[in-house]
């Protein structure tokens, strides 16, 4: 019986340089310990818009309104076809590169075990 095993990440940031910076540093970790022959996959989620109206003169002048925007972007990534030995040193660097993270970067990890009959 075979084990498959993937991980999923799915980051969620104000900004797009931050993210892209993680999964920088997190390939170039994988790649510097020698972590060969794994799928890495990227996928862009859709990006998410919180729009405010706040009142500039909450007096007099009630047109004269700004609109502020918080935008969310997501992205995920899937690492699958981590053998045993090399889940291991996956997870030192997955627990190096979460200590060394920006604080506007959020990351949710995922582990999934999929056996073949």
């Amino acid at each position: 019986m075979k084990f498959k095993t993937t991980i999923q990440f799915i980051a969620n940031s104000l900004n797009t340089n931050t993210i892209k910076h993680f999964f920088s540093l997190l390939a170039f970790l994988l790649k510097k310990n020698n972590i060969l022959n794994l799928q890495i996959t990227k996928t862009y989620l859709p990006l998410y818009i919180k729009k405010f109206t706040i009142l500039k003169s909450p007096h007099v002048h009630k047109t004269a309104r700004t609109q502020l925007e918080i935008r969310t972007y997501k992205y995920t990534l899937y690492i699958s076809n981590i053998s045993s030995y090399n889940m291991q040193k996956l997870m030192q660097i997955l627990n190096f590169s979460s200590k060394n993270l920006p604080h506007s970067l959020t990351i949710q990890f995922k582990q999934k075990i999929l056996t073949k009959i």
